[in-house]
């Protein structure tokens, strides 16, 4: 949350306080002990925000105070089940206070300001500014001489810690159910892809079985087929051997002995060479057999292990997919939001409890007399306002530094800020919710009192966009955040 702090003027006339925002601070009198009172805004950026490192890398100009604030934080006490705990983190708490470095005299507020900004006189509006801190802003606003010192109630602080342990529990069940719905839904999706694998796998392997028995059985037939023919080659060489060892012992043959001697010859030499090619192919045909079988051998195997491997993490995730469904005991994710929902609502008052319990319990200084609160995007509401382009707002603010009681003073330093954080789909939002076009603009001079009604609009509109009722829901405008504010 951002909190927009106000302190009206403590001016007394005639024994009555004057919180006007013009009169008040005119008639302040700082002999009295009077002020005539300020404006600021204090943001906290913890560890958990998404924007923690960003702001750490890029504001360090802004001098936030360094503190610490405890979040509750996931804690994995073993494989595949955890729990939230409470963790103290680094924080950074940023004030934006805006003064002037000196005490402006009356001709320059209401002479030479007044004059420069009609265009009738030379030079800058205003005096140099100075920023502070909330701390000290609470000092330099006590009345009279003395400051104000409050001892802590330890009974409301106790209540509290009670309340903030309460929902620390809610918390803890919540973000265990919100582990677990993600958890399951991402299991299932890994145990429906492990499936589609097992039935791959087992498709391969029997179409690599199919394939590899019908290559080995073609290799086998083609064996036989060449075994058959050199059978029939072994029985046509001994009839031609025959014929041949007679015709090559006749000695002076004739002409047609002669010629049949050689086509005999020639006819021997032809099938033993068809013969040796025949065998050949037949080694070559068992040499593949051999390799087909090796990397058969290697392809079932690794199939195998891989169908192993696949029923064994199918197991793995069927059992912590049954743990999950006894951890949720039949809730569902309409029970989550709801959750959710009371969870929010629950911190939500407890926070603003316990601001109220310390703003009165502060140890020393003044306490504002209205602290308004804006919600950002760690709050986990749908609308909010953009603390990044306030942070950026507040360093422009300090690169052109100067400080008008009337026309730039600290409440018009703080609404200027806040508008830098509502950005055009907010705007337009909140201007369908009932806000006007100009509700979004400065005024030629702000108040104290001014900013205090103004913020109070700001955050009454939000807290309506956030948590419409029953009648409004109908007519609820799409999220902010789903708008990608």
């Amino acid at each position: 949350m951002i909190d927009v702090n106000i302190w009206l003027s403590t001016t007394v006339l005639f024994k009555k306080r004057i919180t006007n925002g013009i009169f008040g601070p005119l008639f302040a009198s700082e002999s009295s002990g009077e002020n005539v009172g300020h404006a600021n805004l204090t943001l906290d950026v913890n560890e958990s925000s998404e924007h923690y490192h960003y702001v750490e890398a890029h504001f360090g100009t802004l001098n936030p105070k360094k503190t610490l604030s405890i979040i509750p934080t996931p804690v994995i006490a073993k494989e595949n089940w955890s729990h939230v705990a409470p963790k103290t983190v680094k924080s950074y708490q940023f004030t934006h206070s805006k003064w002037p470095k000196t005490i402006p005299s009356f001709g320059s507020i209401f002479i030479k300001d007044t004059k420069r900004s009609m265009h009738l006189g030379s030079g800058t509006i205003g005096i140099e500014a100075d920023f502070n801190t909330h701390d000290n802003d609470m000092m330099r606003e006590d009345e009279g001489k003395t400051s104000h010192v409050v001892k802590h109630k330890k009974p409301s602080n106790d209540f509290i810690q009670s309340e903030k342990r309460k929902n620390l529990d809610l918390l803890t069940n919540l973000s265990t159910l919100e582990v677990n719905f993600e958890n399951l839904t991402k299991w299932q999706n890994k145990l429906e892809q492990l499936q589609i694998d097992r039935a791959r796998l087992t498709g391969l392997l029997e179409h690599n079985t199919t394939s590899h028995k019908n290559e080995i059985n073609a290799l086998k037939s083609n064996i036989q087929k060449n075994s058959s023919s050199l059978e029939q080659i072994s029985k046509k060489l001994i009839a031609l051997g025959r014929t041949y060892s007679y015709l090559n012992i006749v000695q002076n043959r004739d002409t047609d002995t002669q010629k049949q001697f050689l086509t005999i010859k020639a006819q021997i030499q032809s099938l033993q060479q068809e013969r040796e090619h025949l065998v050949h192919e037949n080694q070559e045909f068992l040499r593949t057999i051999d390799e087909l079988e090796l990397i058969f051998a290697d392809q079932i195997n690794k199939i195998n292990d891989d169908i192993k491997s696949n029923e064994r993490t199918i197991h793995y995730y069927t059992g912590r997919i049954e743990k999950v469904q006894q951890e949720t005991n039949g809730r569902t994710l309409e029970d989550l939001n709801l959750m959710r929902a009371e969870s929010r609502n629950r911190v939500d008052y407890t926070s603003r409890k316990e601001q109220f319990l310390l703003t009165h319990e502060k140890t020393e200084g003044r306490h504002p007399d209205h602290i308004i609160k804006l919600p950002v995007q760690s709050d986990g509401w749908d609308y909010y306002v953009d603390e990044i382009k306030i942070l950026e707002a507040m360093q422009k603010e300090r690169q052109s530094s100067t400080y008008s009681f009337i026309f730039n003073n600290c409440a018009t330093s703080v609404k200027r800020c806040i508008l830098a954080g509502i950005d055009k789909t907010l705007r337009d939002h909140l201007i369908d919710a009932g806000l006007k076009q100009s509700f979004f603009k400065l005024n030629t001079i702000e108040t104290c009192k001014g900013l205090r009604t103004w913020a109070r609009t700001l955050e009454a509109s939000l807290i309506r966009l956030n948590f419409p009722t029953p009648e409004q829901e109908d007519t609820k405008p799409v999220s902010h955040r789903a708008l990608g504010a």
